[in-house]
C-alpha cells in the first residue's frame, strides 16, 4: 500500500503524522510525505523561495524519521505549485492508494486551506483521501487505542468498496465497526407533499428493506474479516448528511468511511452532497473511498 501524507508544518499536519504513524500498516507499506511550495506566495520576494524548500525539506525528514519503522519504507518530497493541484498529482505519478491530508493549515490561511485546498483534494483525488481531524476529547486518550469507525454504505459498488477498504486494513486492537445505512427516498414529488399516505408508506417501506440490506452485507463482509461490528438504519427522513453526523456524534466515532458516490441517479447528489459534505464539516475525520485503492491493496 502506498500511503500519500500532505504537510505543510502545521499543527493540523503533525497531527496527520501522528495519526498515520499510531496505525498499523501491512508489511511493505511505502509512506510519502509531500510539502508543497507555492511560489504565488512569494512573488514579491522570490528569494524566500530556495529559504523555504530547504526548510521543508528539514521539516519532512523530522517527520519521516517518526514514522520509521521494520517493514515501511518513508520517503519525501518537496513540490512547487498550488497546494490542492500538486498534492493530487503527486499522488497519481507515485500511483498512491490515500491521500492524508489535514483539515486546516497554517496561521490565517487554515480557514482558506479547509475551504479550498482539502476540498479540492476530496474532489479531484483518483485515490482515497482521509481529512483527519484531532483526535476526540470524550473518547480514551491515546493513539493506539481502538477506533470507532463507522461506515457509511448505500449498497453501491462505491459502498462496497468502501467496506472492503476497511475490512482488508488492520486496525488497531479493541477498534470496532458500525454500519449505517440511511434509506434514500427523497425525490421532487416527495418533498412539496404531492403523494398519499400509502404510497409514502411503500416507498420508506422499500427504502428501508434496501437500507437493512446494504448493511446486513457489510456486516456480513466485516464477520468474515474478523472485525466488531453492529449496525443502525435510523428513520432517516433528515437526509443521508445530518442522520450520519447524528450517529458519529452519538456513537462517538472516531472516523466515518463512506464511498465517493453512490447509485446511478444519485451519483452527483451524494458525491457533491454527502461524502464531500462529510469529508468538509464533520467534527471527526473522514474517509473518501474511491476504487483505486481496492485495485492497489489486491495486489500487496
Amino acid at each position: 500500500m502506498r500511503v500519500l501524507i500532505a504537510s505543510d508544518g502545521s499543527s493540523a499536519s503533525q497531527i496527520v503524522v501522528s495519526e498515520v504513524g499510531a496505525r498499523p500498516w501491512p508489511t511493505g507499506t511505502e509512506i510519502r510525505l509531500v510539502h508543497v511550495v507555492d511560489p504565488m506566495l512569494y512573488a514579491t520576494v522570490p528569494s524566500l523561495i530556495d529559504a523555504t524548500v530547504k526548510s521543508a525539506q528539514e521539516a519532512l525528514q523530522r517527520a519521516a524519521e517518526s514514522l520509521e519503522r521494520p517493514g515501511i519504507e518513508v520517503s519525501t518530497v518537496v513540490a512547487e505549485g498550488t497546494p490542492a493541484k500538486s498534492i493530487v498529482e503527486v499522488a497519481k505519478v507515485w500511483s498512491a492508494d490515500f491521500i492524508f491530508v489535514g483539515s486546516r493549515g497554517l496561521g490565517p490561511v487554515g480557514r482558506f486551506l479547509l475551504g479550498s485546498a482539502a476540498s479540492a483534494v476530496v474532489r479531484m483525488a483518483f485515490c482515497a483521501v482521509e481529512v483527519v481531524r484531532c483526535p476526540r476529547r470524550d473518547r480514551p486518550a491515546g493513539l493506539n487505542r481502538g477506533r470507532r469507525i463507522l461506515l457509511a454504505t448505500d449498497g453501491s459498488p462505491c459502498s462496497q468498496r468502501a467496506v472492503e477498504s476497511v475490512a482488508e486494513r488492520p486496525w488497531p486492537a479493541g477498534s470496532e465497526v458500525r454500519v449505517i445505512s440511511v434509506p434514500v427516498f427523497a425525490g421532487p414529488a416527495i418533498q412539496a407533499g404531492y403523494i398519499d399516505a400509502a404510497s409514502w408508506e411503500a416507498i420508506h417501506g422499500s427504502a428501508t428493506i434496501e437500507a437493512n440490506r446494504a448493511v446486513d452485507e457489510a456486516l456480513n463482509r466485516f464477520k468474515q474479516a474478523a472485525l466488531k461490528a453492529d449496525g443502525t438504519v435510523p428513520v432517516g427522513l433528515e437526509g443521508p448528511k445530518a442522520s450520519i453526523l447524528d450517529e458519529a456524534e452519538q456513537w462517538k466515532a472516531d472516523l466515518i468511511v463512506a464511498g465517493s458516490h453512490g447509485w446511478r441517479g444519485w451519483d452527483r447528489f451524494l458525491l457533491g452532497s454527502v461524502s464531500e459534505a462529510l469529508a468538509l464539516h464533520a467534527p471527526v475525520s473522514v474517509e473518501v473511498i474511491r476504487e483505486k485503492q481496492i485495485q492497489r491493496m489486491g495486489d500487496n
